[in-house]
């Protein structure tokens, strides 16, 4: 297979770094991810559903790969690789790129995929995403028919619109996505924040009150809105809301 060197931005103006304490705000949603590797040339990338942080100190992070990925070969020559969070931007190239091995070809360059360079490591970075962490490996285990690539932080870089010190649900196209079953996928929604009991409360009997007025005020939210629809249907037709109902979801999606 002939190499095609991909060629690199230059690295993102809005991008910030971020030191390593963000780790467990960062994956404590486990966001879908792809990781990006390169070696001697050969650059690659694949998909991941799930990120697991596993310690605080140091600070590890696992990805599951299974044996027979071309990845996994990569990273073990390379001993290094880029795992980046994406945006619902990237979404139909994530189910992609978990289906097709770039041991037939050069997916970056396949896909004609946006990519800018990295800092610390060789894996290049792809945009159209909300995070960054450029890895290197600190051991390999195999668990079942997949590897445990353990690795170490050696950068952060988030965009300032996604993600703080903690992840930010502004537009939708700015937010990581969470992987469901099968094809489908979801942004991250709503937050919610969660109380506990303090002082002399019965715990059990606060905590199933909270849990009652929280589920009824979501309830109430969610029938003001069928109510407030219900009235708009009936004045401007269904037809008008359709477009609408496009019109806002496509200007959300373009929001920048």
């Amino acid at each position: 297979m002939q190499t095609i060197e991909p060629i690199y931005s230059p690295f993102p103006a809005h991008i910030e770094k971020k030191e390593l304490d963000v780790l467990t705000n960062l994956l404590q949603c486990s966001p879908v991810s792809i990781i990006s590797t390169k070696y001697k040339g050969k650059s690659n990338i694949m998909a991941a559903s799930k990120l697991m942080h596993i310690s605080t100190q140091p600070p590890f992070i696992a990805v599951a790969i299974e044996q027979s990925r071309f990845s996994l070969d990569i990273i073990k020559s390379s001993e290094e690789f880029a795992i980046n969070i994406p945006t619902i931007t990237l979404l139909h190239y994530v189910e992609y790129l978990g289906h097709y091995s770039g041991e037939q070809m050069d997916k970056i360059n396949f896909l004609q995929l946006e990519t800018f360079t990295p800092v610390s490591i060789t894996a290049p970075l792809l945009k159209n995403c909300c995070a960054w962490i450029e890895m290197e490996v600190h051991d390999i285990n195999k668990v079942g028919n997949h590897e445990l690539v353990i690795g170490y932080p050696k950068m952060i870089f988030v965009d300032p619109q996604s993600f703080t010190n903690q992840w930010i649900l502004g537009p939708i196209d700015r937010r990581p996505m969470i992987y469901l079953n099968d094809n489908r996928y979801s942004p991250l929604g709503k937050a919610f924040e969660a109380r506990l009991p303090i002082g002399g409360d019965n715990h059990y009997k606060k905590l199933q009150e909270q849990t009652k007025e929280h589920i009824a005020s979501i309830h109430e939210e969610e029938e003001k809105l069928q109510e407030k629809m219900g009235q708009i249907r009936r004045e401007l037709g269904t037809d008008l809301i359709a477009d609408m109902a496009e019109a806002i979801i496509n200007e959300e999606l373009n929001d920048e």
